[in-house]
């Protein structure tokens, strides 16, 4: 199929400060922050980073994977260009969950 790998985790949250704290104290390091509720965490050894993305308190936090695709030209279905320089495709696992297909372009994050 083409997957090489996890990329990393969207953890969506609607308390930004106390899950950034939560990864840090699991020994994620965080690596920037976005300046508008979201942070990427480095692990604390070589793997899948952490995402953290702020949604509305009246929305379910989620966490998302996104595995790595070598390239999504030779998979079927409809991929979509991401301003992170990524191109990404949602699949869905037998219990529905969504998991997304991911191919980091060379200028990608």
């Amino acid at each position: 199929m083409g997957v090489t790998g996890i990329h990393h985790l969207l953890v969506t949250t609607a308390d930004y400060a106390a899950t950034i704290e939560y990864w840090q104290r699991l020994g994620f390091t965080l690596d920037f922050e976005t300046g508008h509720g979201s942070a990427k965490l480095d692990p604390p050894s070589p793997g899948p980073y952490v995402f953290v993305d702020s949604v509305d308190e009246d929305v379910a936090p989620t966490v998302e994977v996104y595995l790595d695709v070598a390239d999504h030209t030779a998979m079927s279905g409809e991929w979509e260009a991401t301003h992170w320089g990524t191109f990404v495709q949602a699949s869905t696992d037998p219990d529905g969950r969504t998991v997304w297909l991911q191919e980091v372009g060379p200028d990608g994050h």
